[in-house]
C-alpha cells in the first residue's frame, strides 16, 4: 500500500512533532499522517491496520507521562465548585491515576490495542518481554515520577487553584492560525488574578519546544480570553526532574515563530495534490532511517 497509489485526504494540521518528522524523514511523516488511513477499521487492509497501530506505540517513560497528564487533567477539571484543600487534590489524583492504570492493564491483557487503535501499547518487544515484566517496569516508573517533592509541590499548587479559576481548554490543545489548525501539548490552564497560566508536562529541556508552546499559548490567550501576551505565564514541568520547575522566558520574536509554523506547514501542503491526497513518491525515505523509527517494516 506504500507503493504508487495515492492516499485519501486527511485533516491537515501543524504540530511541532509533525514538523520534526518532516525535517527528519518524509516517509515517516507520510506513514504517520496518511499511510494508516482507514486502518482503524477492524477488517481493513492489514498493512494500513499495522501502520495505524504503530502510530500508538509508546516507550514506558512516554506511556507513564501520558497517564500522569490524563489523571492530572481529570482531577483538575473535576472540582465541584467549592473550595478544596490541596491535600484532597493529591488524594484525588492518586485515585484517578491508579484507576486509569488499572484500566490500561486490563485493556493490554485482553488485547484491546489490537482492536481499538486509540489504546497505546509498549514499544518494548512484546515477544521477548512478559506482561509481568512490563507492568512492573511501569509501576516503578510511575513511582519514580510521582515520588519526588517536585511532583507533590505541583499537585499542591494546582490543587490550590480555586475551581472557578480553572479553565477548560481543548484537549489536545488547539488554536487556529487563519485556516491552519495548530496543536501543542499544553494540558492545563487557570486564571491567577489578571494573568493566565498554562501548564504542560514534558520530558527534558527543549528551548525550541518551549518557545513554540509559549507563543501558541499567548495567541490562544489573546484570541479566546482577551488577555495580552505580557500577562501569560507558561510552565513546562518534567515530572522526572529533581529541581523546581521554571516559567518559560520571554520570546524574542513571536512573529518569527508564527512565520516558521506557516512556512513549514506550506512546505508539507505543497507535497499534496489539489484534493489533499498524498502520493508516497512525494515522501521519500531519508538516507538514514533512525533506529527508533516505528515504521521499519514500511521504510521502502
Amino acid at each position: 500500500m506504500t507503493g504508487t497509489g495515492k492516499i485519501a485526504a486527511a485533516p491537515f494540521f501543524w504540530s511541532l512533532r509533525r514538523e520534526r518528522m518532516y525535517r527528519r524523514c518524509l516517509r515517516e511523516l507520510f506513514l504517520d499522517s496518511y499511510g494508516g488511513r482507514g486502518g482503524h477499521e477492524l477488517w481493513g487492509d492489514p498493512d494500513r491496520r499495522l501502520i495505524h497501530r504503530l502510530k500508538q506505540r509508546r516507550t514506558i517513560p512516554a506511556f507513564c507521562r501520558d497517564l500522569l497528564a490524563e489523571s492530572l487533567r481529570q482531577g483538575f477539571l473535576a472540582a465541584s465548585g467549592e473550595e478544596e484543600f490541596p491535600e484532597s487534590f493529591v488524594r484525588r489524583f492518586d485515585r484517578l491515576l491508579q484507576q486509569l492504570w488499572k484500566r490500561r492493564r486490563q485493556e493490554i491483557l485482553l488485547g484491546d490495542p489490537e482492536i481499538d487503535h486509540r489504546i497505546p501499547f509498549f514499544a518494548e518487544p512484546e515477544a521477548a518481554r512478559s506482561y509481568e515484566w512490563l507492568f512492573r517496569e511501569v509501576d516503578a516508573e510511575l513511582q519514580r515520577l510521582t515520588g519526588t517533592g517536585l511532583w507533590r509541590d505541583l499537585l499542591a499548587e494546582t490543587g490550590a487553584v480555586p475551581p472557578l479559576d480553572r479553565l477548560i481548554i481543548p484537549s489536545p490543545f488547539t488554536v487556529q492560525l487563519a485556516e491552519l489548525t495548530v496543536y501543542t501539548g499544553t494540558h492545563l490552564a487557570w486564571r491567577c488574578g489578571d494573568r493566565v497560566v498554562f501548564l504542560s508536562l514534558v520530558r527534558g529541556a527543549d528551548a525550541d519546544r518551549d518557545e513554540v508552546y509559549r507563543v501558541i499559548e499567548q495567541y490562544f490567550a489573546w484570541n479566546r480570553l482577551k488577555i495580552p501576551p505580557e500577562r501569560v505565564d507558561s510552565i513546562l514541568v518534567d515530572p522526572g526532574a529533581p529541581a523546581r520547575y521554571d516559567y518559560c522566558g520571554a520570546v524574542t520574536s513571536p512573529g518569527t515563530v508564527m512565520d516558521r509554523i506557516l512556512t513549514s506547514a506550506t512546505e508539507v501542503a505543497l507535497r499534496l495534490d489539489r484534493d489533499g491526497k498524498a502520493d508516497p513518491a512525494a515522501f521519500p525515505m531519508a538516507a538514514e532511517c533512525p533506529p527508533e523509527c516505528r515504521f521499519h517494516p514500511f521504510c521502502h
